[in-house]
This record gives C-alpha cells, sequence and structure tokens, in this order.
C-alpha cells in the first residue's frame, strides 16, 4: 500500500541508505536527515509501499528572526523517488511543500526538480558570483583605515551582536565567521569551503552589505585564513559593483516560494552549513 507522510526520527537510517543509494555514496545524508534547528519538524517526507522508502523529499527546518518577529524556514533538497514510482512525485512534494506560512528555499535543484518547482510557483533567479582571491587583499588589509576593526573569534563575535545576530552566529558556529565594524556599522559574514579539485569559500550571508566593499580585503583575508581556501566567492547581490580584481562565477539558480513579508535573502540554515560546516580545527558540526 503506498504510504505518503512525514518523516521521523526512526525513520532516519533507512532514508539516509535510501539516499545513499538512489543519490550517490556520502556521509552526509545521514546529517541532513537529523534535523540540527528544529527538532520538533519533520526531518522530510517519504514515499513508502510495504514499508519501504520509494521516495524521500529532504526538509531542513528552522526558526528564523528579524526586527524581532518569528518566521519558519525550510531549506528543501536531496530528493529521489524510484523509477516505478514516479507517478506520484507531484504528491510527494505537494505534500512537503503544503504550509502556505513557511519560507521554501532551493539552492542545489536540478533541472528536474526545478521544473516542478516551477509547477509549484517558486520563484527562480539567477546567482552570480564573484571569486575573490585572498592574496588580491592582503595588501589592502595592511594599508586599511584604522578605524575598521574585524573580529575573528567566535566567542568575541557572539558577544558584540545583538541577540538576533547572536543567534545566527551560534546556529552557524561550525563556519567560518568574520565580523566587520565600520563608523559605528557593523556586518556578520559567514562562509563555508566546498570543492574538491579546487576548494574555495562560498559566503552564504552577509548581516549588512552596504559596508562589504570598503571591508572586503579584510574579510576575505579572514575568511580564507579560517576555511584555508586561496579563494573566496561573494553573491554579487551584495557587490553590485565587481572590483576589478573579481572572476565571475556562475552557480545554480535559487528556487524560493515565501510569504509576502519574507524578509531573507541568503543560505543560512541550509544543506549547505549541514554537509560543509566544520569548526576551524576539522571536527564536523
Amino acid at each position: 500500500m503506498i504510504e505518503l507522510r512525514p518523516a521521523t526520527a526512526t525513520d532516519a537510517s533507512a532514508a539516509a541508505a535510501f539516499l545513499q543509494r538512489s543519490l550517490g555514496q556520502g556521509s552526509h545524508y545521514a546529517r541532513y536527515v537529523c534535523d540540527r534547528w528544529a527538532r520538533d519538524r519533520p526531518r522530510g517526507y517519504l514515499l513508502a509501499d510495504g514499508g519501504v522508502i520509494h521516495g524521500f523529499f529532504t526538509t531542513t527546518y528552522a526558526q528564523r528572526w528579524a526586527n524581532g518577529n518569528a518566521y519558519q524556514a525550510c531549506n528543501v533538497h536531496s530528493i529521489a523517488v524510484d523509477p516505478a514510482y514516479r507517478q506520484h512525485t507531484l504528491k510527494l512534494f505537494k505534500a512537503a511543500l503544503a504550509d502556505r506560512s513557511v519560507g521554501y528555499t532551493c539552492f542545489t535543484a536540478s533541472d528536474a526538480a526545478a521544473e516542478v518547482f516551477r509547477f509549484f510557483r517558486f520563484v527562480e533567479t539567477p546567482c552570480v558570483r564573484w571569486a575573490v582571491s585572498a592574496a588580491s587583499g592582503a595588501l589592502a588589509t595592511l594599508t586599511a583605515l584604522p578605524r575598521l576593526r574585524v573580529y575573528l573569534d567566535a566567542a568575541t563575535i557572539a558577544r558584540r551582536l545583538p541577540a538576533e545576530l547572536a543567534t545566527v552566529s551560534t546556529d552557524h558556529r561550525g563556519c567560518a565567521q568574520v565580523l566587520c565594524e565600520v563608523q559605528g556599522q557593523q556586518s556578520l559574514i559567514i562562509a563555508i569551503a566546498r570543492g574538491r579539485r579546487l576548494r574555495f569559500g562560498e559566503v552564504l550571508y552577509v548581516s549588512n552589505p552596504s559596508i562589504l566593499p570598503q571591508s572586503l580585503a579584510a574579510t576575505t583575508l579572514g575568511l580564507a585564513a579560517q576555511l584555508r581556501t586561496p579563494i573566496v566567492s561573494y553573491d554579487s547581490r551584495w557587490l553590485p559593483n565587481a572590483p576589478w580584481f573579481a572572476r565571475k562565477l556562475l552557480r545554480r539558480p535559487r528556487h524560493v516560494r515565501a510569504p509576502a513579508d519574507w524578509p531573507f535573502d541568503d543560505m543560512l540554515y541550509s544543506e549547505l552549513v549541514l554537509r560543509y560546516g566544520r569548526r576551524v580545527d576539522g571536527p564536523e558540526i
């Protein structure tokens, strides 16, 4: 008998094994189905027949805050359905995306998944990034104005931030973080390292993009040092005027469906953090 339902903790092992079989080997699938931020929410939605999983839609929930208001966020990813059960794919998507009060995001959709997301009224936006080398920031950092302050220590960063940003910092303690302060303004930057042949830093979040151009060199150097990468990439929305020393990168488009008052435009609380987030000294989060 066909069954569509939210996945619970008891389904985690079988769900991870199914994703490994369907999408490729990797220990990250076990992390995906062990929710890190909202443990009372579904770890995903499964399609089962006779108790055996034949489809899984992974959901990573989090409660986010902005301007004193709480929002429910859900990053969706790692979706697979066995060929013999593909006729149930839309039902699986519908079950997983049923709550209209939740802001849904996907940053790694395949072409097939993107087509279904468009059917469910997700907005697709291009993702253009600027790649900045750590070396290009070294000299600029040495000559930076004295009023620029840069903090890399996690405890110091959390202590200097207002409550909402401090929560974001703590929730992403497995990622590289830089706090820049200049002319009475603060900006928290959070990044991960990814890539196989050439590892590079990917910035997931900039709390105050207005001061990024003047703090770019110091930020890049700080992130590169923590991540041990020669290059750090930034979303072009945060740097509308590309630095002369940056190179253009194209990433997979974003897919978002969110309430009208949705205030977030980043890649926090996502599969990218669960897969690539690590402490500076090595252990996974």
